[in-house]
């Protein structure tokens, strides 16, 4: 990737940091329709390992680490569903605040670990196509991510309020996180 494109991602990261955190502080409850989402998604992929799918034939053609990484967001999005929806949610003007702060930060690690991942292959996808995120680099995103955001959420003993404190604490982990995947390349 140029120097360019890990700007860009940089700018597409923290959109997705940001757009997460007021997303998760937004919702009380996560809907059912959530969890049968992921459900149908989880059995097309499921099925596509027997029988091509008409609209889905992509899904029979990719490959073990390709597919495993669906498998790894639906497990992830279900794990966020679930640590959400076990939480206490109380009002807290426009948002809401957790009263469990172990479930929000878990909820939190894993969400920012998997928008980050998804956001990078999203970018390629949209910019370039010849340098897409491949199964195997999206796993390694993510296991950064979780590494990373884990580390520094389980050493933070601030409250939950959305705050511009955790706004930069977030970026400076994509920063470090994007210059760590650059190095390593």
């Amino acid at each position: 990737m140029k120097t360019n494109q890990h700007f860009n991602s940089f700018i597409v990261s923290a959109l997705a940091v940001i757009l997460l955190m007021v997303l998760v502080h937004s919702i009380q409850q996560v809907s059912l329709l959530f969890f049968t989402a992921i459900a149908c998604s989880g059995l097309l992929v499921l099925v596509s390992n027997f029988k091509k799918i008409p609209g889905l034939n992509f899904l029979s053609n990719l490959n073990q680490r390709d597919q495993s990484v669906i498998w790894l967001t639906l497990i992830v999005f279900s794990i966020i569903g679930y640590l959400h929806n076990e939480n206490t949610w109380v009002a807290d003007g426009l948002f809401h605040r957790p009263t469990n702060i172990a479930l929000w930060k878990s909820e939190l690690v894993l969400g920012i670990s998997i928008f980050l991942s998804i956001s990078h292959w999203a970018l390629t996808v949209l910019t370039d196509k010849q340098n897409l995120v491949k199964g195997k680099q999206f796993a390694i995103e993510f296991a950064f991510y979780v590494n990373f955001s884990g580390i520094a959420l389980l050493l933070w003993s601030g409250d939950s309020a959305l705050s511009f404190a955790t706004l930069l604490a977030s970026l400076a982990l994509i920063a470090l996180v994007e210059l760590t995947l650059y190095a390593s390349r």
